[in-house]
């Protein structure tokens, strides 16, 4: 110790040092592409869920009327339709154990 401060090192790699994981010629893989259609397909399942999820959630109460269940029945159905229409017609869909 000289009594002299030294600077802290700075935030990053360091100037000089291992090469980055790029330059070894095996970077990471991009991931496959997804077409539009089945894109699409998600989005419209995604908004049938949550459209089921809260028309269940609200026709549960005690103050539902018959309009409000029958929807929630049409939206739960819709969903159910949706689901397996997706798992159908897309190649990729895989159910991860």
């Amino acid at each position: 110790m000289t009594g002299v401060p030294t600077p802290a090192p700075a935030a990053g790699r360091p100037p000089s040092g291992s090469p980055s994981p790029s330059a070894s010629g095996a970077g990471p893989q991009a991931p496959p592409q997804v077409p539009a259609e089945h894109q699409d397909m998600m989005s419209q399942m995604a908004r049938a869920m949550k459209t089921a999820q809260i028309l269940t959630e609200k026709a549960s109460a005690p103050d539902a009327g018959p309009w409000l269940k029958y929807y929630a029945a049409v939206a739960t159905q819709r969903y159910q339709e949706l689901a397996v229409k997706l798992k159908a017609e897309t190649p990729f869909f895989r159910l991860q154990a």
